[in-house]
């Protein structure tokens, strides 16, 4: 008998097995789209990311070679002296090197930082003598001061009169309803009709206050730094520094935060004008142990540093930021 003959429909095992190959090929060519296209969006965020990384740490410093640390010289008496005499260019430039890598001393080094900072700030041009300026900068500072002492009286006064305000309100009376924590806030006071917390709507007004502000906080800060220290311990001499509004942090000494001052300037005028970022990483990592060790958050590592006052290395730290700067120099220039 002949058998029937194949229907269209129902496929051969050769057909099946060309119909599983051509689709595994699809998911295979498929795939392997998937993979470089991943590979490839991949490799463009990287190079992306690392464009910006090198735009922004290019403007961190300058590529130029730092060189001449070894046989560097901190600025003394002769050199200073022969700086003012010759004021050259050159001397400038070595100048701020040798302030950045060995800083200023000398046999008299406070009065040696008094005759170089004012350059070194550039308050004065390098080839400017300081005594026409300083008659200018001494009349100035005579008029600032007297407009201060104008306003400090205001702020005193004013002072005075809410301290007055608030000893009325404290009167004992029967049965009080009112706690004195809710007092506080009252803004107006009947019983001699003293207005406390009135709002300025005038420009002085917003001025005094944000003065009696600021002056408040510089007595804290003055009180609060200083205290242990024995020239402070007379009244007169911490209203003086209260006056000169100078904030010494408690974490270094006053030689050591001498140091980083005019390294920083230095730095500014050299290598890079971000030198307390560095300086804070060298900080960082030189207690990097003891960090890990604890496993310290931002909190513990403030509290940290607060109990190391004045027993920081500053030299050692100087050295590693600017270990730092030189290393990050090297990356921007491999980068480049």
């Amino acid at each position: 008998s002949k058998s029937l003959p194949a229907s269209p429909y129902v496929n051969s095992q050769n057909a099946v097995d060309n119909l599983v190959h051509l689709q595994i090929d699809r998911a295979c060519q498929s795939m392997r789209h998937q993979i470089l296209a991943r590979a490839f969006f991949g490799w463009l965020s990287y190079c992306r990311h690392l464009r910006t990384i090198r735009k922004h740490l290019m403007y961190l410093v300058d590529t130029r070679e730092m060189s001449g640390e070894e046989d560097m010289q901190p600025v003394d008496e002769e050199f200073w002296k022969m700086c003012r005499n010759e004021r050259t260019a050159e001397l400038e430039e070595e100048f701020l090197l040798r302030v950045y890598w060995k800083g200023i001393e000398g046999a008299a080094t406070k009065e040696l930082r008094r005759q170089a900072w004012p350059y070194l700030l550039k308050i004065f041009s390098w080839d400017e003598e300081p005594e026409p300026k300083m008659t200018d900068f001494t009349a100035k500072y005579r008029e600032d001061v007297e407009s201060w002492r104008v306003l400090e009286a205001e702020v005193r006064r004013q002072d005075e009169e809410e301290f007055l305000a608030a000893r009325h309100r404290r009167i004992p009376m029967p049965e009080r309803e009112c706690s004195v924590a809710s007092e506080v806030f009252e803004d107006e006071l009947p019983e001699n009709g003293i207005v406390l917390n009135r709002p300025h709507h005038h420009e002085g007004d917003a001025l005094l206050r944000q003065f009696a502000v600021n002056l408040h906080r510089i007595d804290k800060d003055v009180e609060r730094c200083d205290r242990n220290l024995i020239f402070f311990s007379n009244k007169e001499n911490l209203e003086s520094l209260r006056e000169y509004i100078l904030y010494q942090p408690p974490e270094m000494s006053y030689d050591c935060i001498f140091r980083v001052w005019e390294t920083i300037w230095a730095a500014s005028r050299t290598f890079t004008p971000h030198f307390p970022l560095f300086f804070a990483l060298a900080m960082v990592t030189n207690y990097r142990d003891v960090i890990i060790a604890n496993n310290m958050d931002f909190t513990d590592m403030i509290k940290f540093f607060n109990e190391m006052a004045e027993r920081h290395d500053c030299v050692r730290l100087l050295t590693a930021a600017r270990a730092h700067v030189k290393c990050l120099q090297g990356l921007v220039q491999h980068l480049r």
